[in-house]
């Protein structure tokens, strides 16, 4: 006797040579790589804040925002730039 190949169990207009279950398949993660940015507040001269990790320039701003609590203003004066 043969055996019958059996596609995805939980939908049952499956295809039966399909192979495995697209519902039980895991999604693939990216690994985002995260940079180092200087975050610089422009004053009278620059005033270096700290460094923030992030994977874009806007996200470090966002990162920087929230870290060093800044207003919406000091925001505005914010340089951000990618360390080597």
């Amino acid at each position: 006797m043969r055996r019958r190949r059996v596609g995805c169990p939980h939908l049952p207009n499956a295809d039966p040579d399909e192979r495995g279950c697209s519902l039980l398949a895991r999604p693939i993660r990216q690994t985002v790589i995260k940079r180092s940015w200087r975050v610089v507040i422009i004053r009278s001269k620059g005033e270096y804040l700290g460094s923030v990790e992030a994977p874009n320039e806007k996200a470090a701003e966002a990162a920087a925002v929230a870290e060093f609590d800044l207003s919406d203003q000091q925001r505005r004066r914010l340089v951000v730039s990618e360390r080597d």
